[in-house]
């Protein structure tokens, strides 16, 4: 009878923390930490959806919503919160006039970069104890680990 491999520690100890940080970035507490520091007021659902606007020089609602795994109409409240609360605008698509691009208005952009900055200021403290040498080397190690979480996940 074969002998079941050595468990491997260091994937075992990198799985277990991956779950902490995924868990702990979405509690509702933590959500909730950003914005307040951001002065900002979108519903959490919301943010991903405005970040994911910003990425784009204009998306159609369509494209967007299979970015985000969601169906049109789902999307298309999302996108009404936002556009109600003026952080995007429609515009009619130039290679397509029956079409219309999200783009972020000015007060989207703003909205955007003050959570951003609010996000690094609260990891900025997560990493207080942490020296300059740990961070330049999590740093790059961390950007792989997500490049290559993210290629996995499109496949």
């Amino acid at each position: 009878m074969p002998t079941a491999a050595p468990p491997d520690t260091a994937l075992e100890t990198i799985s277990n923390s991956f779950a902490t940080v995924v868990r702990s970035a979405q509690l509702p507490r933590f959500f909730d930490l950003v914005i307040d520091r951001a002065g900002v007021r979108l519903e959490r659902s919301a943010f991903p959806v405005l970040r994911r606007i910003g990425e784009h020089d204009g998306v159609r609602l369509s494209a967007l919503a299979a970015q985000m795994n969601v169906d049109v109409s789902t999307m298309s409240r999302q996108v009404a919160a936002l556009e109600r609360g003026r952080y995007i605008m429609r515009e009619t698509d130039a290679a397509d006039a029956r079409a219309s691009l999200l783009r972020l208005t000015p007060r989207g952009t703003r909205a955007l970069e003050r959570l951003g900055n609010a996000r690094r200021e609260i990891l900025d403290e997560v990493l207080a104890d942490w020296s300059p040498k740990d961070r330049a080397q999590f740093a790059p190690l961390l950007e792989r680990f997500a490049a290559d979480v993210a290629g996995f996940a499109r496949r």
